[in-house]
Order: structure tokens, then sequence, then C-alpha cells
């Protein structure tokens, strides 16, 4: 299965995809950028380390987009989330799920 707006729209709790889902499709691109560089392997696409790793990612660029200041969560009335409010190094938090899956070299640290 190949992640797709759906699969992102899911994990950010959206009913239905929003009306930019060219901004969607930009997150899920810059984290596959992101994630590409590192890989070892070259059958990755369907591996549930990569997918959870890439909407993982996906999602945090999502928040960002409409967190200017560092919090999130105004415009939908749900609890406040704090997110870095300046561009960050997203790769640590999901390099352990691509090491244990064998897609990227343990032995090197995000």
């Amino acid at each position: 299965m190949a992640v797709d707006l759906e699969d992102l729209g899911k994990h950010l709790g959206f009913a239905q995809l929003p009306a930019d889902t060219e901004a969607m499709q930009r997150c899920l691109d810059a984290a596959a950028a992101v994630i590409a560089p590192h890989l070892i392997v070259d059958d990755f696409e369907d591996n549930p380390a990569y997918e959870l790793s890439l909407i993982t990612m996906a999602a945090d660029f999502w928040r960002q987009k409409d967190a200017p200041r560092g919090i999130y969560g105004f415009a939908d009335g749900s609890d406040y989330y704090s997110v870095n409010a300046l561009p960050r190094n997203l790769l640590p938090a999901v390099w352990p799920w691509l090491a244990n899956a064998g897609l990227v070299d343990a032995t090197v640290v995000a």
C-alpha cells in the first residue's frame, strides 16, 4: 500500500480531506525527500515502518504550516499542542522505526 492523501488525512483526524490537498501533497513529498537519501534498500514503498515514518513526518509538516507561533489546535477547538515554530530536523523522530525495519543503517545516528 502506498501512502496517499487519504492516509495522511486519517492520521490528522480529518473526516474529509481539506480543500488544500496540494499543500498536503507537498507535505508528503517533503517527508519522502527527507527520508529517501538515508534509505539503504530499494524495496521500501510497502514497508509499514516507512509508511508510518512518512505519515508521521508529513503530519508534523502539516501542523507546522498552521502553527507559525508554535501552537496548533486553535481552529478546531481541540486541545492545544506545541510544535517547534522553527523548521527542524524531523528525521530523529522516525529513525528508530526505519532502523528497526532495516531500511536505514542502524549504526548511524540521525
